[in-house]
């Protein structure tokens, strides 16, 4: 299960950083680096990444960070990351060895509709907020109690409730509507492109798990499995349609 907690701390503390200093991409980056990796994707895989990339739209694609994921990144997620998309875009060399060429290729185009749609910057915008909140919280402390004990306190049970409330109602919703968008558009791109093969492999890998009785287990970002396979399923039809008219 994915911990909302890890990566909410995260990104307020990313996005506390860049309403300080500045809202240049390139901070945003240069943290992101130190953070989840600095070093360059294997050569293949910036080319596929930047192959997913064309099929989006994306302008310059080669212009667009590609880099291996270190260990960080999956223990905020508190899972088994395969990939992170922000201002650039972060592999998790090891997960991916473990899937299939098709797979992967789902992977990539999934990815690259993350930043195609900005979806790292929707998330920070929300989590900006929660900063704000946050600061709120210690201020209103600091004048309703004058004991540090009783304002400590205060600021951990309400900090605990916005918290909770945030990530049940905003930050879950959230991402599950992005990974939704992110399945749909690139099953289309992928389809609409020719390689349609791609995406019949990778729900028939969906269809293993779910067959497996996984499925109505979550990775945390999806749903459930059974949702994500629905959404790939229809955007698949819909391009299918949309390719005989």
């Amino acid at each position: 299960m994915i911990s909302y907690v890890r990566i909410t701390t995260y990104f307020v503390i990313l996005s506390s950083t860049l309403a300080s200093y500045s809202t240049s991409p390139t901070i945003s980056e240069q943290l992101h680096m130190l953070v989840l990796g600095s070093h360059d994707a294997s050569h293949k895989q910036q080319l596929d990444i930047r192959s997913a990339l064309n099929r989006a739209g994306i302008e310059h694609a080669d212009l667009v960070p590609v880099k291996q994921m270190n260990d960080v990144g999956p223990y905020l997620a508190g899972s088994r990351l395969v990939s992170f998309t922000a201002d650039g875009i972060w592999l998790n060399e090891q997960a991916l060895a473990d899937l299939s060429p098709e797979e992967q290729a789902f992977v990539y185009q999934h990815e690259a509709v993350h930043y195609l749609r900005n979806h790292h910057a929707e998330l920070l915008i929300h989590l900006t907020s929660v900063s704000y909140i946050a600061t709120l919280i210690i201020a209103t402390s600091r004048t309703l109690f004058s004991s540090t004990l009783l304002r400590t306190a205060n600021n951990l049970i309400l900090g605990y409730l916005a918290a909770t409330l945030y990530i049940k109602h905003i930050l879950q919703p959230l991402r599950i509507r992005q990974e939704h968008e992110a399945d749909y558009t690139a099953t289309r791109i992928l389809v609409n492109s020719g390689n349609s093969t791609i995406v019949h492999h990778y729900l028939a890998q969906l269809d293993d798990l779910i067959a497996d009785g996984m499925g109505t287990e979550t990775d945390g970002w999806h749903e459930t499995l059974l949702q994500q396979r629905a959404t790939i399923a229809t955007a698949l039809a819909a391009s299918t349609v949309h390719i005989k008219q």
